[in-house]
């Protein structure tokens, strides 16, 4: 067993990868640990950002993305004993979800929490070089992505598939009327209220 502290609070999972663990801490901080031994210095690192950590980082092939309040998004990948840094991209917004990674594109749930009411955005960069390809207002969930496109939704209930290329609107759906609403896969499940339990299969 092993103990290992960070400089603030964790707030979300770590990523687990084959035999390490990758936590982001509120200090800004992105730490390796190896799950047998903890910090092991010859063989683990730590990528500082400038801002609070407050959603797990996503492992996506050999590279590793971590949004942060310094209102970027970040990407590097696993050296050994050191992260190399591939991009870092300005949103101009804190940056508090996971991203999700889909094909060529990383998606993220943008949120400036200055005001009474949150304004929130999901933007979408080229997983190769993190340049913006378009950004969404008013939506600050990511149900899920699939090959060419993203499903996203809003506070009120809406849901909207978009083209992950340039995220053109291909149909919106109100599900207000729901009490929750899962993807599986493909997949989405509605619950209602009433008990009826509904499931709709993303075709495009």
């Amino acid at each position: 067993n092993w103990t290992f502290l960070t400089g603030g609070g964790v707030t979300a999972d770590a990523a687990n990868y084959l035999n390490a663990s990758y936590v982001g801490s509120e200090d800004g901080t992105v730490y390796k640990l190896l799950q047998a031994a903890g910090f092991v210095k010859s063989d683990c690192w730590d990528y500082r950002t400038y801002g609070a950590i407050e959603a797990s980082p996503t492992v996506s092939g050999d590279r590793i993305y971590v949004g942060s309040r310094d209102t970027k998004v970040h990407c590097f990948s696993d050296a050994g004993e050191e992260a190399y840094l591939h991009w870092s991209t300005p949103t101009g917004k804190p940056v508090v979800s996971s991203p999700v990674v889909s094909g060529n594109s990383v998606f993220a749930v943008l949120t400036d929490d200055r005001y009474s009411v949150p304004v929130n955005e999901v933007i979408c960069l080229d997983s190769a070089d993190g340049k913006e390809k378009w950004r969404m207002d008013g939506y600050d969930h990511i149900l899920f992505s699939g090959r060419d496109s993203v499903v996203l939704v809003n506070s009120a209930g809406m849901l909207m598939n978009c083209s992950s290329n340039d995220g053109r609107e291909r149909w919106s759906l109100d599900t207000s009327a729901c009490d929750s609403v899962q993807a599986i896969g493909q997949s989405m499940v509605f619950v209602y209220g009433e008990g009826l339990v509904q499931r709709i299969q993303v075709r495009r």
